[in-house]
């Protein structure tokens, strides 16, 4: 048996599944525009890496800077569920409020 085109073709089936499972969208990106709270730069830069960390995050442009706090337009896929859940696995806060999110370290 061919084990290597057998295992080639599960994790592509169970990608997919779980897609469907747990309603993954890749077609339309939404937008929400989100303070980013720090103390320093060290934790601003830990903040920006974990959001690199999250694959459902297409896009993050700055709005505008402020003392301790920047502001955000955020491009994600999906819906905010799955956005709190993976800020959730990378040790970040996202609290949401309309088409606005407040975020900072855990």
């Amino acid at each position: 048996y061919n084990y290597e085109n057998f295992f080639i073709n599960f994790k592509s089936n169970l990608i997919n599944e779980w897609k469907i499972h747990n309603k993954i969208q890749n077609q339309k990106i939404k937008n929400i525009f989100c303070n980013i709270n720090y103390y320093n730069l060290l934790e601003l830069k830990q903040i920006k890496s974990n959001l690199e960390n999250i694959s459902i995050i297409k896009s993050i442009e700055v709005e505008k800077i402020a003392y301790r706090i920047n502001n955000y337009k955020i491009g994600f896929y999906g819906n905010e569920s799955i956005l709190k859940k993976l800020f959730d696995l990378n040790d970040m806060n996202i609290t949401f409020m309309n088409q606005k999110c407040k975020i900072n370290l855990k």
